[in-house]
């Protein structure tokens, strides 16, 4: 196992949004969001609590989208979209879940496999 990344490296990044004073990066590689504040290119934090499949961690985010004070984030490796606080990264909850196919009895893993209950 490689050296941990460094705040500011990001290892194969998916996605990017913004909400005019953050920029957050969906840093696949890394199991994590990227935060840099855009006027000063700092990095703020990460978001996510490492790779696996709990309450707030990632594999593989993939895509990203920002309403209000939530941050979206497509969780490639789990099939699912976690909902985050975008201010503190606090992680939410999470929607959609794995489904298994009716002709193969193997669990999807693509990220447009989703059932969700809103």
């Amino acid at each position: 196992m490689g050296a941990a990344a460094s705040a500011s490296q990001s290892t194969f990044p998916k996605a990017i949004c913004t909400d005019g004073a953050r920029l957050y990066v969906a840093d696949f590689g890394n199991h994590r969001i990227q935060v840099f504040d855009q006027e000063t290119n700092s990095h703020v934090m990460d978001i996510g609590k490492g790779q696996g499949s709990g309450q707030g961690q990632l594999v593989g985010p993939s895509g990203l989208a920002i309403d209000g004070d939530h941050l979206f984030c497509s969780d490639f490796g789990n099939s699912r979209i976690m909902m985050f606080n975008k201010n503190d990264g606090t992680p939410l909850k999470s929607f959609g879940k794995k489904v298994r196919s009716a002709h193969t009895h193997h669990t999807h893993h693509t990220p447009h496999t989703y059932h969700t209950h809103v």
